[in-house]
């Protein structure tokens, strides 16, 4: 119990870092941190993204005036870093969750939720190269509470955003595409039937279609279904259920070996969110123990993030998506991958055969490579008092894709002794990829890394070492440049005065 107060303590006491690596990360050092937030009250929730150029753009919440608003800083590489944070909201009232995406022009649409005064609504903010932000518009249908909005871009300049709203009585998927010639086109739903969808997650192929794979409530809990926009017929296609509702895979062999126990839950039963995994989901510093929710305006952006699924696509017109389902047993990691001559086929378990599975997330360099990250309970020996007992830890795992030799062996990269958490990955050019994520350390929590290099492998977690060393961080963010900076966010308790603020470390 004192764990869960000190995660609550902890997601009310948060200030945001930034780190850039040049290349050679082996030969930097880290820079003294700056302020690039308002400086107005407790911030919260970033998210980040690179230009081609190597600028970058933060978004963020920040208490201002008594209202939650939205906040961009952007970082000017040739201009003294970080530059002056500035409000892209639609305000004044609560805005929350925002995201960020960049095209290949230097331009970038930032998205959110806002409440209009009776609903909460999903706003986007178009910022210009060369003439800054433009102001921000409603791209939703306005029936109703929106909620778990993600954007992202194509090579040509379009983007997607996806969202959940309430609509005749339950949320919808929509989708609303902007086109660099004609501008938003007008939300659409892109789901069918008559039960809640929830987390969608969009991504663009090569050839210009979109791919959204979403959750849809069918019977007593979730399938997991994929809507594909085809660029050529500019039309959306029927929605496909990947996951079948009447297969359960039992692992009775699993649980012999690694001595899990089942839970005594039979018979085929996929629940929104088992009461084990509420008590135990950990993204940011969030901990998480509700009996229910009413609505996925209610969930908190943190809880969303354990089950938001990934989606990659590679030059070859493959498509990898990657999520969560129930089993009949645990929640494990499952993958689908489509191919033009065989379309989509049946997903298979992806994870290390442990317990549930949490926060999958997967990146995909230029050969078609993918690295996966995703957290999962495993049942592990601990001495005590000269006795061996046991005892579940959440734990990091990898795993890599390779085209000529498919998926390699699942390999836990954390540090170990305490749960792990909230990992992100992501490639560093083609030959490095880099995992950072958090961990318990005693009684407070702190930011880990975990680089592979192809000739080596996984190498030793170690320390990020970018917060202070009095407070834990968390709620770990990664992004890079095409010329191999990165940038990394997280968030971290500074004062007793129960004030968070935002700082930016450079690593040269």
């Amino acid at each position: 119990m004192k764990q869960y107060k000190n995660r609550t303590i902890l997601c009310l006491l948060l200030t945001v870092y930034c780190l850039l690596l040049t290349v050679n990360v082996y030969a930097s050092v880290w820079q003294k941190p700056v302020l690039i937030d308002a400086g107005t009250g407790d911030a919260f929730r970033t998210n980040i993204a690179f230009d081609p150029y190597g600028n970058a753009m933060a978004v963020f919440e920040q208490y201002t005036d008594g209202f939650s608003r939205i906040y961009a800083n952007q970082f000017l590489f040739n201009k003294n870093g970080w530059q002056r944070p500035v409000i892209i909201d639609a305000g004044p009232s609560n805005a929350y969750v925002s995201r960020v995406a960049f095209n290949q022009s230097g331009d970038a649409i930032a998205i959110f939720k806002q409440s209009d005064g009776s609903i909460y609504r999903i706003y986007a903010n178009h910022f210009i190269r060369t003439e800054g932000w433009k102001g921000p518009v409603a791209i939703d249908v306005g029936t109703g509470d929106a909620d778990g909005h993600q954007i992202t871009y194509n090579a040509d300049g379009n983007a997607v955003v996806v969202f959940e709203q309430k609509h005749k009585g339950i949320y919808r998927i929509f989708a609303n595409q902007y086109r660099r010639e004609e501008g938003w086109r007008g939300a659409v739903v892109i789901d069918s039937g008559n039960c809640n969808g929830y987390f969608p997650y969009p991504a663009f192929d090569y050839q210009g279609n979109i791919y959204v794979i979403y959750y849809k409530e069918e019977g007593s809990g979730l399938e997991v279904y994929v809507n594909k926009y085809e660029e050529g017929n500019k039309i959306w296609g029927k929605p496909l259920r990947l996951t079948d509702g009447q297969t359960v895979v039992k692992h009775e062999d699993w649980n012999k070996k690694r001595g899990y126990v089942n839970r005594g839950i039979t018979g085929i039963y996929n629940p929104l969110f088992l009461p084990e995994i509420k008590k135990k989901i950990y993204a940011g510093n969030y901990t998480y123990n509700i009996k229910r929710f009413e609505t996925p305006s209610k969930i908190d952006s943190r809880f969303r993030d354990a089950y938001t699924p990934s989606v990659v696509c590679d030059k070859n017109g493959q498509v990898f998506a990657f999520f969560v389902k129930w089993d009949g047993e645990y929640q494990r990691g499952y993958t689908a991958v489509y191919r033009d001559k065989d379309g989509w086929s049946k997903p298979e378990i992806i994870d290390a055969r442990g317990g549930d599975v949490e926060h999958i997330r997967a990146a995909i360099n230029s050969k078609g490579e993918i690295a996966l990250v995703f957290t999962q309970w495993q049942l592990e020996s601990q001495r005590a008092k000269g006795s061996e007992n046991q005892r579940e830890n959440l734990r990091i795992h990898g795993r890599i894709y390779t085209p000529s030799s498919d998926w390699g062996k699942a390999e836990i990269i954390d540090a170990g002794r305490k749960d792990a958490y909230g990992p992100a990955v992501i490639f560093n050019g083609d030959d490095e990829i880099i995992a950072i994520w958090c961990q318990w350390e005693e009684e407070t929590v702190k930011t880990y890394r975990n680089d592979y290099i192809k000739e080596r492998g996984w190498g030793k977690a170690v320390r990020a070492e970018m917060e202070d060393e009095s407070c834990g961080g968390c709620g770990l963010r990664i992004a890079a440049s095409q010329d191999g900076m990165l940038i990394a966010i997280f968030e971290q308790k500074v004062s007793v005065k129960e004030r968070t603020k935002i700082y930016g470390i450079e690593r040269k």
